[in-house]
């Protein structure tokens, strides 16, 4: 398969040794992540290995490889220099539960600078239900051996997380995969995790998600609510259970 044929736009399906090494681009952690997904049966919807620029020139140009924005688009988008974000998601419903559950609460992944994302979109042309996790703080760091020591590192923990730990004949609890079977109902929908607990929910607004304590910010047609308060997981899966079964609100397995 030539690097012409590889279709850099494919998401949540299996991929091949050859795209793995495209995905990777050029990064080793990332490139046997994926081969380790190939091998376990996991099903991947998308990475980056993240990219760190000297320059902002050097910004502008890997966006113009990478992307279809004109050069004027790229500065509008990207008016400094920022590096991009290491990151890798994986689809929920073609991968094990039981695995999914066992890796969003692993201690590798729940780190300061990693933010884990369990996210659903749901339109007539498409259809996204994922688990992803970002490496942040890492756009503005100015030091490239530090970028490619935290790079690698990440990659290296959620395979480490995937193949040192996991037990297929143990049965694992999620409350953060159970929050998402809650909220089943919705079409769009993301909560975000830093260091174990929520940092934040973003809906519809026509949804009606609303988390007691949670300080509220309407954008576009969203409700954004940050978890201000550090309000536990288990209180908030507890308030928005009661607060769906008040509604009559009908849950049911995603």
């Amino acid at each position: 398969m030539s690097d012409k044929e590889i279709n850099y736009r494919k998401y949540g399906e299996r991929i091949t040794p050859e795209e793995a090494r495209a995905f990777s681009e050029g990064n080793e952690q990332l490139y046997k992540l994926l081969m380790l997904c190939i091998d376990k049966n996991i099903v991947t919807l998308g990475c980056c290995a993240g990219h760190y620029f000297e320059t902002y020139q050097d910004l502008i140009e890997h966006r113009l490889k990478t992307t279809n924005l004109s050069v004027e688009k790229i500065k509008e988008i990207y008016p400094s220099k920022k590096n991009g974000t290491p990151y890798i998601s994986f689809t929920i419903d073609d991968n094990d539960a039981n695995l999914l559950n066992y890796l969003v609460e692993n201690k590798l992944v729940n780190t300061p600078d990693i933010t884990l994302t369990i996210s659903r979109y749901v339109a007539p042309d498409l259809y996204r239900h994922n688990v992803a996790f970002h490496l942040q703080g890492m756009k503005l760091l100015d030091d490239k051996e530090a970028f490619a020591a935290r790079q690698n590192k990440f990659f290296s923990d959620i395979s480490e997380a995937i193949k040192g730990y996991y037990k297929q004949q143990k049965t694992y609890d999620s409350i953060k995969m159970n929050l998402d079977k809650l909220l089943s109902f919705s079409k769009r929908i993301s909560i975000e995790y830093v260091n174990n607990e929520i940092s934040l929910i973003r809906t519809l607004r026509e949804e009606h998600i609303v988390p007691a304590e949670f300080e509220k910010e309407e954008k576009g047609g969203f409700d954004i609510y940050q978890n201000t308060e550090n309000v536990k997981i288990n209180d908030v899966y507890s308030d928005l259970e009661k607060n769906l079964q008040d509604r009559g609100v009908e849950q049911q397995n995603s």
